[in-house]
């Protein structure tokens, strides 16, 4: 734990054009950042979410936080995934997914059920893993916020029809952030 205070961080909502931004890479790691990181570790759990991007804070860097220890099947911890890449994918699932971005919003979104994931920690030391199931598609929900893709562009048109009036009452929550 570092000595400044952990704090809670604003969500940006559907409608800031930072969550269509394509973030960018962590070079160094700094006080600075670490510090960040546990900040949105800390307004995940605040916000009840199982995963949180840096657009999603108001940053433009490549991290996100994914939230494993919520997951009791799983024996994995929380970790934080910086500069990360979907190196390969198989399999096929369809899901429910929600998102802080898009408050009440949950829609069935098919994902690879197997991904296999080069990333860094917050040592920037790289990794490659292979996730399946549930923590599989909430890491390319996430690496999709940090690409500017947002889950309801893998549902239908029709579908996304249907939300425009939910989405047009989120965006204009989110003026002040464009």
């Amino acid at each position: 734990m570092l000595t400044e205070e952990v704090k809670t961080l604003e969500i940006y909502k559907y409608g800031s054009s930072i969550l269509r931004e394509t973030m960018r890479p962590v070079e160094e790691m700094s006080a600075d950042l670490l510090s960040f990181i546990e900040n949105m570790f800390h307004t995940m759990y605040e916000e009840e979410g199982i995963g949180l991007s840096a657009n999603q804070v108001g940053s433009h860097l490549h991290v996100c936080v994914i939230g494993a220890s919520l997951l009791e099947e799983l024996d994995l911890d929380d970790f934080v995934i910086i500069n990360g890449e979907i190196l390969d994918s198989s399999g096929n699932c369809t899901a429910e997914e929600g998102c802080l971005s898009f408050p009440d919003i949950h829609e069935e979104v098919t994902r690879p059920d197997r991904i296999n994931l080069r990333y860094q920690d917050e040592n920037l030391e790289v990794y490659e893993k292979e996730f399946e199931g549930y923590i599989a598609r909430v890491i390319q929900h996430e690496l999709d916020h940090l690409n500017g893709v947002y889950f309801i562009d893998r549902i239908s048109a029709l579908r996304r029809k249907l939300l425009k009036k939910q989405l047009t009452q989120i965006s204009e929550t989110q003026k002040h952030h464009k």
